[in-house]
């Protein structure tokens, strides 16, 4: 085996390990934005991403359960209920349901009626309403609404449901109180 054998063997044995670790470096970048979106790999488990992000979410409520609206508690009751027959169904019209807060919140104080999620807190930031402790919590109700939309209710369980129902809930609850005394 000559010196051109030897050269021409080698770059045969590197040529998919080399490859492969320029792609990784190129694509190093863009690969980590899209991971950092993603939460988990297998197909048929959407129950780990919303149960860890209804996690998140409840930690930053600590101490706040206490807080009962009247109407808002008619509505967890039916919602309640209905994530034991639908969970996705319960996701969606506790959505509906702040949605129809945020609405009322905003006239209330002078905003426009239906502003998108960013521009809402950003408005009222821009009028000194105190809102901006419940915007990760908000943004991620968002995100796991649009999710539930494209899932099915084997998807979703019914604890998961009413975890999600409960926190759509108290920040409802918030956005009235901030209704009322406007």
């Amino acid at each position: 085996m000559g010196i051109l054998d030897f050269i021409a063997s080698l770059v045969n044995s590197l040529a998919w390990p080399v490859g492969v670790v320029c792609c990784i470096y190129i694509l190093k970048a863009p690969a980590g934005k899209l991971l950092e979106r993603v939460s988990k790999l297998k197909y048929g488990e959407l129950e780990a991403e919303f149960q860890e992000r209804l996690n998140k979410i409840e930690s930053t409520q600590v101490g706040n359960e206490n807080r009962v609206v009247e109407e808002n508690t008619i509505t967890s009751i039916s919602l309640t209920e209905l994530s034991e027959v639908s969970p996705r169904a319960a996701i969606l019209e506790a959505w509906v349901s702040l949605e129809k807060t945020t609405s009322v919140f905003c006239q209330a104080n002078g905003l426009p009626a239906k502003p998108s999620p960013q521009g809402l807190f950003k408005l009222a930031k821009e009028k000194d309403l105190d809102i901006e402790p419940f915007q990760a919590a908000y943004q991620e109700l968002r995100v796991l609404r649009n999710k539930a939309v494209h899932a099915s209710d084997l998807d979703i369980t019914a604890t998961t449901a009413k975890q999600y129902v409960k926190t759509a809930n108290f920040v409802a609850q918030e956005l009235s109180m901030r209704s009322h005394s406007a």
